[in-house]
């Protein structure tokens, strides 16, 4: 994020209040939602392992993302796809 706050011309907090005013939420936010979409889209597939998606979405390890998903859905990551 400093990054991108510098390239913007903005301080680190600066560039959060930008954001969130822009996006209605915090770029943490934001990237979270973004990475379990992600998520989503790997898990209808059902070709990849969790620890594939969570590596290949940014996610430290399988229970990680596992705990993640969980808290923000309600279910756990494979109980969402099957019937």
């Amino acid at each position: 994020m400093p990054a991108i706050a510098r390239r913007a011309g903005l301080s680190d907090d600066g560039f959060r209040r930008a954001f969130r005013r822009a996006v209605g939420e915090t770029p943490a936010a934001f990237r979270r939602r973004c990475r379990l979409e992600a998520v989503g889209r790997l898990l209808v597939r059902q070709e990849l392992t969790l620890s594939q998606i969570a590596d290949a979405t940014g996610f430290s390890d399988a229970f990680h993302l596992s705990k993640v998903w969980k808290q923000t859905t309600g279910s756990s990551p494979r109980g969402t796809t099957r019937n």
